[in-house]
C-alpha cells in the first residue's frame, strides 16, 4: 500500500500512523530528502527494531547493505536491477504564494491546453495524470514527471523533475525555470491563454 502525502514530516507522519491503525506493518516513510520514518516495530532475523517515526538516513543504508549481502551481487548489483530514473529540483525565490497559487489554479482549469501553452507539452508529450495531493504533480505519458507547489514557509514556487537520465532531468529542470520565471510578471496569466 502506498499513499502520497504532501511535503513534510509531520504530513508523513500523520499518514504512517493510520497506515498502523489500520493494520499495516510495517508502516513506513519516505521523504525526498532522504528521511526515512520507521512508524511500527520491525522484526528481522528474531531482532526487533523499535518503531522511530522520525526522519533517519542510516537505516535504508543498512537496509540496502543488508540486501546487497543477501543477494550476493553487491551494491551495484541492486542498483543495476532498479528502473532508471533521476531527480531534480530548483525554486523560484521572491515568488509570492498567492502569485503561485492563481498560476496552478489556471494551470487546472484546462491543463492539456495549459501546458500546451505554457511549452510543458512540447518537451514533454501528453498528460497522463495529474496528482493535487500538494501542488501540481504532473506524470506525462512518456513517464517524465513535473511537480510544482508554493513552499509551506517560504515566499517561492518549488519545482521537482523525474525523469529517465540525469541529462533529461537537467533539462526538464531548465525549461521548467524558465517557464517560471516569465510567472513574476503578474501579466503572465496571458500564458495560459495564448501561445
Amino acid at each position: 500500500h502506498t499513499q502520497r502525502t504532501r511535503i513534510g514530516s509531520p504530513f508523513v507522519v500523520a499518514e504512517m500512523m493510520k497506515a498502523a491503525a489500520a493494520g499495516i506493518v510495517p508502516a513506513v516513510g519516505y521523504e525526498a530528502n532522504g528521511g526515512f520514518l520507521l512508524g511500527t516495530d520491525v522484526t528481522f532475523e528474531e531482532r526487533t527494531l523499535s518503531a522511530l517515526p522520525t526522519r533517519d538516513s542510516v537505516l535504508p543504508m543498512i537496509c540496502a547493505l543488508v540486501a546487497a549481502r543477501r543477494e550476493e551481487h553487491g551494491l551495484a548489483g541492486l542498483v543495476k536491477n532498479l528502473p532508471p530514473r533521476f531527480t531534480q529540483s530548483d525554486r523560484l525565490a521572491d515568488m509570492p504564494t498567492e502569485r503561485s497559487l492563481s498560476y496552478l489554479t489556471l494551470l487546472l482549469e484546462n491543463p492539456d491546453e495549459s501546458l500546451e501553452n505554457l511549452g510543458f507539452s512540447k518537451i514533454c508529450g501528453p498528460l497522463a495524470h495529474i496528482d493535487k495531493t500538494d501542488g501540481i504533480r504532473m506524470t506525462f505519458r512518456n513517464s517524465d514527471i513535473v511537480h510544482l507547489r508554493p513552499s509551506g514557509n517560504a515566499p517561492e514556487l518549488r519545482i521537482y523533475v523525474e525523469a529517465r537520465s540525469p541529462e533529461r532531468t537537467e533539462e526538464l529542470l531548465r525549461i521548467g525555470m524558465k517557464i517560471l520565471e516569465k510567472w513574476r510578471n503578474p501579466s503572465a496569466e496571458k500564458q495560459f491563454l495564448t501561445s
